[in-house]
C-alpha cells in the first residue's frame, strides 16, 4: 500500500490540475487584458456522500498518495483517467458547518 499524504496533521491532499497557456481576452468589460495567459483548470468527479449535499454536480479529484501524484505529473494522458474518481467518504472530515460570519458572507 502507498503511503498516504493526507492524515490529520496535514490534511490537504493535492488536486489534480493543469496549467497551460491561453491566448484572448481576460479580465473586464472595463478593463480587458489581451495576450497570452496562464490559466489553470482542475479535475473533477462526480461527487461523494460528504460533497453531494453542497454541490452535487461534482467535487475536485483529490489525489492523496505520494504515489497518486507522481502518476499524476508523469503519465500519459490515456493514463489519467483511472485517477479521476471521488475521494472515498470516509477519508474527508467537515471542518466547518452553517454561515460565514466574516465579511465575505
Amino acid at each position: 500500500m502507498a503511503a498516504r499524504i493526507i492524515e490529520e496533521r496535514k490534511p490537504l491532499p493535492f488536486v489534480a490540475g493543469i496549467w497551460r497557456p491561453w491566448t484572448g481576452t481576460r479580465g473586464t468589460k472595463a478593463n480587458p487584458v489581451e495576450g497570452e495567459h496562464l490559466v489553470y483548470s482542475f479535475l473533477t468527479c462526480e461527487a461523494n456522500k460528504v460533497v453531494k449535499p453542497i454541490h452535487a454536480k461534482a467535487m475536485p479529484v483529490m489525489l492523496t498518495t505520494a504515489d497518486e501524484a507522481e502518476k499524476w505529473m508523469t503519465v500519459p494522458t490515456e493514463g489519467a483517467p483511472e485517477l479521476q474518481r471521488p475521494l472515498p467518504a470516509h477519508d474527508m472530515k467537515i471542518v466547518a458547518k452553517g454561515e460565514r460570519k466574516d465579511e465575505a458572507a
